[in-house]
């Protein structure tokens, strides 16, 4: 307070409306805009984003999508995978290439939810665990409302699946890439019996990281009933690059990363070699029935001394016992 010119005190001068309002006036100022409309729509899915071996889930998804079009004397009918190949806008016509190919996946998700069935019909509260999951929709067809299931994929494949497929409670989706040494440090694992399915996913990795898998696997499921199941192609399709979807081959070798096959076998006894905790169950073709008999006959006559069942097929291996 200042002294007048008579020495009496000055009092303070009165704040004005607009001292008073200066203060709301500078946080408004602070206040952002709201975002666009376009902002606040979640990011549609986006296939073109995918390459590389991540690519490959699509030529799955598309098989499932066209069956009921393409073969509909096969009655097979998968309404996520349409529903999701929507949603992606993809074009199903060039990633389901050829009807072989196509035959070949729809098979193979027949003969796995066949196996899935089985080992939760022994186990009704079974942990199931999904490597290189892709874009499939098992646990949605496969539910028996006790079980657990954990989908693993590369970063890019979890993201889309979680865009593109309802989640459910039982359900976990993970992230993790199968060619580190620390892919399973992160997965939610329980003491319980466990099924391991790799579909699509073992030909991708080098031949030394699919005997490392096949150790790991064995490690986590130390102690409990466990079986392995995954898919395999002949030896001699490594490394050749018509054995790929054109559209993969094309989008890959433009950006100068070809994807190729790179682990196969030449005789069924090859799938336990070096691996003492799976004993090998059975081979299961994955053509459909009509074409299993004569491709099985003509594997016979090209390789006589081969061993038993198929050259391209599913493995089912069960865990060896613990040694006392």
């Amino acid at each position: 307070m200042s002294a007048g010119p008579q020495g009496t005190p000055t009092p303070p001068a009165r704040p004005t409306l607009m001292d008073a309002l200066a203060p709301i006036a500078s946080r408004h100022t602070q206040i952002k805009p709201p975002p666009s409309p376009s902002a606040m729509r979640p990011r549609r899915p986006n296939a073109a984003e995918l390459r590389g071996v991540a690519e490959t889930a699509l030529i799955s998804l598309a098989a499932r999508a066209v069956a009921p079009k393409r073969f509909p004397h096969l009655r097979f009918r998968d309404p996520l995978a349409e529903a999701a190949a929507r949603d992606l806008r993809l074009d199903v016509e060039r990633y389901a290439d050829t009807d072989q190919r196509s035959l070949d996946i729809i098979a193979r998700s027949w003969i796995l939810d066949e196996l899935v069935g089985g080992f939760t019909s022994r186990f009704a509260n079974a942990q199931i665990l999904n490597l290189g999951a892709g874009l499939t929709t098992q646990f949605h067809r496969m539910d028996n409302g006790f079980m657990t299931w954990i989908d693993v994929d590369l970063p890019e494949i979890v993201e889309l699946r979680n865009a593109l497929l309802p989640s459910r409670a039982r359900q976990r989706s993970v992230a993790s890439d199968l060619n580190r040494q620390d892919w399973a440090q992160s997965l939610p694992l329980r003491k319980a019996p466990t099924l391991v399915l790799i579909e699509g996913v073992t030909m991708f990795l080098d031949p030394a990281v699919v005997r490392r898998l096949f150790d790991d696997l064995a490690a986590i499921t130390t102690g409990l009933d466990a079986e392995l199941v995954f898919d395999f192609v002949p030896k001699a399709l490594c490394g050749r690059p018509d054995a790929i979807n054109a559209v993969v081959r094309g989008r890959n070798e433009a950006g100068g990363k070809p994807v190729l096959f790179r682990w196969g076998i030449r005789r069924d006894r090859e799938l336990n070699a070096g691996v003492k905790e799976w004993t090998l169950v059975r081979n299961l073709p994955i053509e459909p029935p009509a074409q299993a008999a004569p491709r099985k006959l003509m594997n016979r006559l090209l390789n006589p001394f081969g061993g038993s069942g198929p050259r391209r097929g599913i493995a089912q291996m069960r865990r060896a016992p613990d040694p006392a």
